[in-house]
């Protein structure tokens, strides 16, 4: 979610966006599509922190992702470009208008041999997943991380990496007054904190970006 994404161009995130390599042009109609047709356009991960998604899968050398919460699929897309040829991509969508829209987006982005869409809630298909994973991104439910958290471990390699969305809750995780889903992802920071499985930086970017490497 694009949360703390700032547009103005005199901005910081417009600099660093603009000064950084551009994404295809099918991400930017999938953008603009997504921003004219669907109500909640805010939960498009942008460019910003599309780019950093594909700076991770790079530097990863991720072969096989997993990613919860598709949206219209932009994410997905973004992490899928840069997979090598033999890289799969899952991602699991709960509600079904914004599944068939992501089916539709990677298919217009000639993905389709490298990226599988899921409908259903993510708790109830991840026990059935089979193999495991370099990397996966959460951008789901906000009061289920730790769900997906534990369940989602064992499904990760040794040195995979995790990467959770929406961490900040636009900055309401450091508020007296905090809401459920700040709480619930308060909750979730100190469980990744205390866990010495891991290794973890939370990243001040966007609207919050947990990263989190398994030893």
């Amino acid at each position: 979610m694009r949360t703390g994404e700032k547009s103005g161009e005199n901005s910081i995130e417009y600099y660093a966006n603009n000064w950084s390599s551009e994404l295809s042009q099918t991400l930017s109609e999938i953008e603009r599509e997504t921003h004219l047709k669907t109500l909640s356009p805010g939960m498009l991960s942008g460019p910003l922190t599309g780019k950093f998604l594909q700076m991770m899968v790079r530097i990863s050398g991720a072969k096989r992702i997993l990613e919860i919460g598709s949206f219209t699929g932009y994410s997905a897309i973004c992490m899928a470009d840069v997979l090598p040829e033999d890289g799969e991509l899952l991602t699991i969508e709960s509600r079904i208008e914004y599944h068939e829209i992501t089916k539709k987006n990677i298919k217009k982005a000639n993905l389709q041999p490298k990226v599988k869409s899921l409908h259903g809630n993510a708790i109830e298909l991840l026990p059935t997943l089979e193999g495991c994973f370099d990397l996966i991104f959460f951008d789901g439910s906000k009061l289920e991380y730790e769900e997906y958290y534990d369940q989602c471990f064992p499904l990760l390699n040794s040195g995979g990496m995790i990467l959770a969305d929406n961490v900040l809750w636009y900055k309401k995780v450091v508020d007296g007054k905090k809401d459920s889903k700040a709480r619930a992802l308060h909750a979730f920071n100190m469980k990744i904190k205390e866990d010495n499985r891991v290794r973890n930086f939370l990243l001040p970017f966007a609207d919050g970006i947990n990263c989190i490497i398994k030893k």
